[in-house]
């Protein structure tokens, strides 16, 4: 993937699990040089679908989508001018091509969880459940509690996977369906009851990653809210 195409995937990511505060336009279509000759870029089928959305001013409409990515470039500027660019280059590979809904995935987000909020000041499980579970902004959790308890149990997993715990992990994943998954509707037809679970669980995940990023980038912008000091956390240099 090329360098410009990480950017636009990060901003979407953001845009994409509820960091949208501040009203960004998502992208519609996007050209590649990556690309195959041969692979359709969806630019002119966007723009015909977009002829039968009722804009009044079409002009102004892609004017915002230009604002958002200007207003998204001045967060990260601001983010580089405090000599962070590598850990900003770590996390666009990280989210790159990355939609895959597994294991894998559950034990990368973990870790940027681990890397971003601080496990050397943490080395209390318990302390770390606590810090991650600020970072849930989950109505469906409904308190503190149930995000404490969401974050012991994605811990407990991501440490079985580690480990090769095979049954272990299947232990777990139904011990999290039980809490979290009571009503969800298993369409078997289409996958099977672990991958669902993965599914919920790497949904809910980068939704909680995208909140710690969003922080990360924002905490001493004039253009952010503040980020982790809202949470009392002033993290590593």
């Amino acid at each position: 993937m090329e360098f410009a195409e990480k950017w636009i995937n990060l901003y979407e990511f953001l845009i994409r699990n509820d960091c949208n505060n501040r009203n960004w336009v998502p992208l519609t279509c996007m050209y590649s040089s990556e690309k195959s000759l041969f692979e359709r870029t969806n630019v002119l089928g966007i723009i015909h679908a977009e002829m039968g959305f009722d804009i009044n001013d079409p002009i102004a409409y892609n004017q915002r989508k230009i604002d958002s990515l200007i207003h998204f470039g001045k967060m990260i500027d601001s983010f580089l001018d405090k000599e962070k660019f590598y850990l900003l280059d770590y996390l666009l590979n990280a989210l790159a091509s990355d939609s895959n809904y597994n294991a894998y995935h559950l034990f990368k987000n973990f870790s940027l969880f681990e890397m971003l909020i601080g496990k050397d000041n943490l080395n209390d499980p318990v302390k770390f459940d606590e810090k991650l579970a600020l970072f849930i902004e989950l109505d469906s959790y409904g308190d503190s509690e149930k995000n404490k308890l969401f974050a012991k149990i994605i811990r407990q997993i991501r440490n079985k996977i580690a480990h090769g715990d095979f049954n272990g992990v299947r232990k777990k994943l139904e011990e999290y369906a039980t809490h979290f998954m009571e009503n969800y509707y298993f369409d078997y037809y289409e996958y099977s009851r672990e991958n669902w679970i993965y599914l919920n669980i790497c949904c809910e995940l980068d939704r909680i990653l995208a909140n710690i990023i969003w922080d990360l980038f924002s905490r001493d912008s004039q253009v952010g809210n503040g980020g982790y000091y809202k949470y009392g956390y002033k993290g590593k240099n």
